[in-house]
């Protein structure tokens, strides 16, 4: 099974009804293309389509050159092919057809990656903004260390110790029945993987 041949059949710029069923004979493929013998019925199944639609698309997709016929099918024997990696229409990259391109920012050198038509922001004519005045302070602006109104986040964490010896009674008085009842089917299920 060849995933990455079936990735390459998606990233093509193959006709995109022939996509489902190329991708599917990409992925029975060894990863050279070849070892691809399913059955009509089969490859149906598999992409959701007619068993009509399934012989179609193989036709078309062997007049691209997509799909080559390695032994015809013969008795009891179904046809097997060879998916030519090479006969893959290109198509550009992601990134390309985003409109992606490098950008160089004024008077640095340094290149900068902008998509889909946008424009750098103007650069500051001093570098780095002053940040002294960011932040709190020791005046009441701010964060305050003060715990008014705070809640605890999460209750007490459960320790639970294990021992070899079941628990017949709880070790704390205050344990709420959820632990209590977790502590017993603990104890149950230790009883009978010792037996």
């Amino acid at each position: 099974m060849s995933g990455i041949l079936a990735g390459k059949v998606w990233v093509s710029a193959l006709d995109a009804r022939l996509k489902p069923l190329a991708a599917a004979l990409a992925e029975i493929a060894s990863d050279d293309g070849g070892d691809i013998y399913p059955s009509i019925a089969y490859m149906a199944w598999l992409t959701g389509r007619s068993e009509r639609a399934v012989q179609e698309n193989l036709a078309l997709l062997r007049e691209a050159g997509v799909l080559v016929i390695i032994e015809e099918a013969h008795h009891h024997k179904t046809t097997e092919y060879l998916l030519v990696e090479s006969a893959l229409p290109d198509r550009p990259s992601w990134q390309e057809s985003r409109g992606d391109k490098l950008t160089p920012l004024p008077d640095s050198g340094v290149t900068r990656v902008f998509g889909r038509g946008e424009e750098s922001a103007p650069l500051p004519e001093t570098g780095v903004q002053n940040s002294t005045n960011r932040g709190a302070d020791s005046s009441n602006q701010g964060c305050s260390s003060r715990q008014s109104g705070v809640k605890q986040a999460a209750p007490k964490p459960l320790v639970v110790t294990v021992s070899k010896e079941p628990l017949e009674e709880p070790l704390e008085e205050n344990l709420s029945l959820k632990e209590i009842s977790l502590r017993k089917n603990y104890a149950e299920s230790q009883k009978r993987v010792a037996r």
